[in-house]
């Protein structure tokens, strides 16, 4: 067949099944095959991924992105993707509810499988002890809750009060470039809050997922707890793999472009313990972390230059993220990406 790429020797997960000692066949960039034992042309690259793991993929390569919650461009943030062009590229309420609304949003939108990752931003006790079950302010309580239910939690590690103080004083010396995003998230603001929660998840018995891990310090913390035989689990993302601190700096307000938190990091250090940790297996996902918004609209990007008294605008005001979608697997032997969603390929052993 005219592949241009085929994975041999895999195993393959799927949100449905599974299969062993698959191949996989790839055309200009896009999954068109699966299958044994795949027939291919000479000219296309093969990729045996029996007993690579570490070396020639990442285990997991989940697109979370960040869509509206409608059919149309979220006008108030001016999030550029809703349900049907964000997968076709890759208050006191009710969750459950909630959940349902989203379903019905998503209907006939997407191109390909997705799964809500559930913000509980107020846990009151209706929440925690008779919504929970059917799918922080209170950490432990969220923690212990899910323990009950056998629910991982996920978790942003960053400490907002350190980030709200440090965001204050910066503005006071008018340092709100977006470059001064980063002082505003140095490194310790990850790290104390990784090993805070990891701590609190100890004391709960309870697995936790860190997601978008940026720097060495943090890594060092998921690792140790790992040896420790914790179940304690890491997510990063290729910007933490690629880009560096530099890139806010650029002018024309283009560093705007590469603001997202946790933040891109300055030094390569953290970049390389980066590599590291997915190599080591410290984590277990990259994930895309899909999150658009338009650079020239004033809701999006430049929501950052309200501010007109000042010539970099504020750096708070804008929008996090950039895309990543279908930037996922990354093959390490010809140093480029497979531009693939959702799949896991690993050794017929594992």
């Amino acid at each position: 067949m005219d592949f241009d790429l085929v994975v041999r020797n895999g195993t393959i997960v799927t949100a449905s099944d599974i299969w062993e000692s698959c191949d996989i066949g790839v055309k200009d960039g896009t999954i068109i095959a699966v299958g044994p034992r795949l027939p291919a042309a000479p000219s296309a690259q093969e990729i045996d991924a029996e007993g690579t793991l570490e070396e020639s993929m990442l285990s997991v390569g989940i697109d979370h992105s960040i869509v509206t919650n409608g059919v149309v461009p979220d006008p108030e943030n001016f999030v550029g993707d809703t349900f049907n062009t964000g997968t076709r590229s890759a208050k006191d309420e009710s969750i459950i509810a909630v959940i349902e609304d989203y379903h019905k949003l998503a209907k006939d939108q997407s191109y390909c499988d997705y799964a809500f990752h559930v913000i509980i931003s107020n846990p009151t006790p209706q929440i925690i002890e008779d919504e929970f079950p059917w799918m922080d302010y209170q950490i432990l309580d969220v923690m212990y809750s899910a323990r009950k239910l056998g629910i991982t939690t996920m978790v942003h590690a960053e400490n907002a009060d350190v980030i709200d103080w440090m965001t204050q004083h910066l503005e006071q010396k008018l340092m709100t470039h977006p470059y001064h995003h980063g002082a505003s998230r140095p490194l310790i603001v990850e790290a104390e809050a990784t090993n805070r929660v990891i701590c609190l998840a100890e004391l709960m018995d309870t697995p936790i997922l860190l997601v978008h891990i940026s720097g060495g310090l943090a890594t060092k913390h998921i690792r140790d707890a790992q040896m420790r035989l914790l179940p304690i689990y890491g997510e990063t993302c290729p910007q933490y793999m690629f880009l560096l601190a530099d890139s806010m700096r650029k002018g024309d307000f283009e560093g705007a472009k590469c603001i997202c938190s946790p933040l891109i990091r300055e030094d390569k250090s953290d970049q390389d313990a980066i590599w590291a940790g997915v190599k080591n297996g410290s984590f277990t996902i990259v994930s895309s972390d899909h999150a658009p918004s338009k650079f020239n609209h004033p809701s999006g990007k430049q929501r950052g230059l309200k501010d007109g008294n000042l010539p970099y605008g504020k750096f708070h005001l804008i929008p996090n993220g950039l895309p990543g979608v279908e930037i996922v697997l990354y093959d390490s032997n010809n140093n480029n990406f497979i531009t693939t969603r959702s799949i896991r390929i690993v050794s017929p052993s594992e």
